[in-house]
């Protein structure tokens, strides 16, 4: 994170435990100690206890190329639907950069019963995630968690994703967004 994201602590209010070293990562950060932020995006893997396996994707505000487009579909290698809150002007879909393309979701509805939907457009959601697009060159249930927009402003800050593998999730993300596709639809006469 420090050499990626750079992170902001509002140190009034936060505290970190005594029994940290002055050295270690999180008191740096803590310190607004001075990093080297890196210029190429960083993905570790990671593992939780109970052996569920993440990959973090990240970039520094010095990298300056599309954070969806070309850094996380590329290390996933799929194609992504991403929803984010988006104002000003918003990166292409497809680029010179990346062989993927990136769908937008424009809005979520997420039905229940015939009687109880929920659906909002992506205006009024500060959420960021994506799910892979299954096709012929992926069927992984990929889902990522960010803290990045997907906005040309976007290009200039660090930030990063956490993506996994979970089928119900992704079951239930990629039907939210085909809902509203079927919901959009006029109705033949």
């Amino acid at each position: 994170m420090l050499e990626q994201q750079n992170p902001q602590i509002l140190t009034e209010s936060s505290r970190i435990p005594e029994s940290l070293s002055e050295d270690e990562a999180l008191a740096l950060l803590f310190q607004g100690a001075q990093i080297n932020e890196s210029k190429q995006p960083s993905t570790l893997k990671l593992q939780s206890k109970g052996g569920k396996e993440f990959l973090l994707v990240a970039k520094s505000k010095h990298w300056g190329e599309d954070f969806w487009l070309d850094l996380v579909s590329p290390e996933l290698k799929c194609d992504l639907v991403v929803e984010t809150w988006r104002r000003g002007k918003v990166t292409p879909l497809q680029d010179k950069h990346s062989t993927y393309f990136d769908e937008e979701i424009l809005s979520l509805c997420f039905k229940f019963s015939s009687s109880k939907t929920y659906e909002w457009p992506y205006t009024k959601d500060h959420a960021k995630w994506a799910v892979a697009l299954k096709n012929d060159t992926n069927q992984l249930p990929w889902i990522c968690v960010a803290d990045m927009n997907r906005m040309v402003p976007q290009e200039k800050r660090g930030g990063g994703c956490l993506c996994f593998q979970e089928e119900p999730l992704w079951n239930a993300l990629n039907n939210a967004e085909e809902t509203l596709h079927q919901i959009e639809q006029p109705v033949p006469s």
